[in-house]
């Protein structure tokens, strides 16, 4: 019967180790599963960071290998985002780079609402003046009708030309960036307006200057909109993120006419008149200032979010390989 009974205990302890070393291999074998998953996950993100020809714009393959080198590529955010996700920790989570994030979020974002209403109020100025051109030319009467109509067409030539801007507007963001292309912009917005107000259109110089810097102004706008939309937000929802820019903008330019009709004055109806309304230009130019001159903050807070959200991205992802590390330490 003793016998028996240590069989029975030896079989019993038997058992338990066998159900012991059962669990260590699974245990093993799991973790060595999350090495290899966190290892992909590694491997592809600093093969990312290596391939140039997946660079974006801002830092294309095409510039010099140093500043490249300090270069944050856009295809970094897909993999960093995806690892932030996997770790499951929410204040991680809550810094995945803007590119990877539902459209209702990237609409309600700082870095769409600011490049949406920058689009939305130059498109407006620039298109105003030239609803509001002849009609102005006309009641401030400093041109003869002919002087008038050939003025007229100098801005329509200087408006086709502007494609060439667009190709300095190229240059200028892969040189100096975003941030600093739009601040010249406005500057040149704010140059056109200012020597509107100072001479109100009475030298004819000075006025064909104005024509030319109407025509930066314009042509540099929209190659900026679409590089800060797709720098900031990526490709997911790009074409409904500028279409909706596109179509307010459409819409809010509806009311042109009525502005139009509300600032000009009756001279442009008259020849020669000497006793005639010349209109509220110059009250309509001066809203122009003051809406342009509160815009040129937005390059500055452009700037100073874009490297607020790279440095929590950063911290988080380094935050997040660290715990990674460290769980493995605990299955071990």
């Amino acid at each position: 019967k003793n016998v028996e009974n240590a069989t029975i205990d030896s079989e019993e302890r038997d058992d338990d180790e066998y159900v012991k070393f059962e669990m260590e291999r699974a245990s093993v074998v799991e973790n060595k599963q999350r090495r290899r998953r966190s290892s992909i996950l590694e491997d592809d993100f600093l093969q990312a960071r290596n391939v140039s020809m997946m660079a974006e714009s801002m830092d294309a393959y095409l510039r010099p290998e140093e500043q490249q080198q300090n270069s944050f590529v856009r295809h970094d955010s897909f993999f960093e985002s995806k690892f932030l996700l996997q770790s499951g920790n929410p204040n991680t989570i809550a810094h995945i780079s803007l590119k990877d994030r539902p459209i209702w979020k990237q609409l309600a974002s700082g870095a769409y609402i600011r490049s949406a209403l920058t689009f939305i109020l130059v498109c407006y100025i620039t298109n105003l003046y030239v609803a509001e051109f002849n009609v102005e030319l006309g009641d401030l009467q400093f041109f003869t009708p002919t002087e008038q109509q050939g003025l007229a067409s100098v801005l329509s030539i200087f408006m086709s030309i502007g494609v060439g801007f667009s190709l300095v507007a190229g240059w200028l963001l892969d040189e100096i960036g975003l941030d600093v292309t739009l601040g010249l912009t406005l500057f040149v917005g704010l140059a056109q307006t200012i020597l509107l107000l100072w001479h109100g259109g009475s030298n004819k110089k000075l006025l064909l200057f104005s024509f030319l810097l109407y025509t930066a102004y314009r042509s540099i706008l929209y190659p900026w909109f679409y590089s800060s939309v797709s720098h900031r937000l990526g490709f997911k929802y790009f074409g409904v993120l500028t279409g909706l820019s596109y179509a307010v903008s459409g819409v809010l330019q509806l009311s042109m006419a009525s502005v139009v009709l509300l600032v000009q004055g009756d001279c442009h109806e008259q020849e020669a008149a000497t006793t005639c309304d010349r209109g509220h230009w110059t009250q309509l130019h001066w809203i122009k200032l003051v809406i342009q001159l509160a815009m040129l903050p937005i390059p500055f807070l452009d700037y100073y979010f874009d490297k607020l959200r790279e440095k929590r991205r950063q911290t988080s992802f380094l935050a997040a390989k660290q715990q990674n590390s460290s769980d493995y330490g605990a299955v071990e």
